[in-house]
């Protein structure tokens, strides 16, 4: 069992029990600073692993598909986007096992998060390493369609 300290913050409970640290809901907190530390330790005990190139190729084939309904200029940068699956390091935290990358949009690639189990986009400068990257949980289409949804409206 984890305990955390909160040291010099007031822990109080507003008017629905909730627990807040100083004008901040203790849940906020946790989310958003403990939850991705907590996931990389457990990574690190070994209760969360990387998929299998075959499993990545699978999970490629069920995008394929659900992309396939798309709009035909989604499903065009989705088929243009696309990269033989590989294996990239990161620069952002210090854990050793490297990221599947399927696909680049400019200087975002889609990789899928083994701590987190899910897809997301992550930033890089050079091909092969991921510079930034988000703790996120997407579904492979969906991480693809809402990326591609978003360089539209930045355009």
């Amino acid at each position: 069992m984890l305990f955390f300290v909160f040291r010099n913050c007031n822990i109080t409970s507003n008017s629905t029990g909730q627990k807040t640290v100083g004008f901040a809901p203790a849940s906020l907190i946790l989310t958003n600073y403990f939850l991705p530390i907590i996931r990389a330790l457990a990574f690190k005990d070994g209760m969360q692993s990387n998929l299998s190139f075959d499993e990545v190729i699978q999970e490629m084939a069920e995008a394929d598909f659900a992309i396939s309904d798309s709009d035909f200029d989604t499903l065009k940068t989705w088929l243009k986007s696309q990269v033989n699956p590989t294996l990239w390091v990161h620069e952002q935290y210090e854990l050793e096992e490297k990221f599947w990358v399927v696909a680049t949009l400019e200087s975002s690639c889609l990789y899928f998060n083994f701590i987190e189990e899910g897809w997301g986009w992550g930033k890089f400068k050079e091909s092969g390493v991921i510079e930034k990257y988000h703790w996120e949980q997407e579904e492979l289409h969906e991480a693809f369609i809402w990326r591609n949804k978003e360089q539209l409206i930045e355009s």
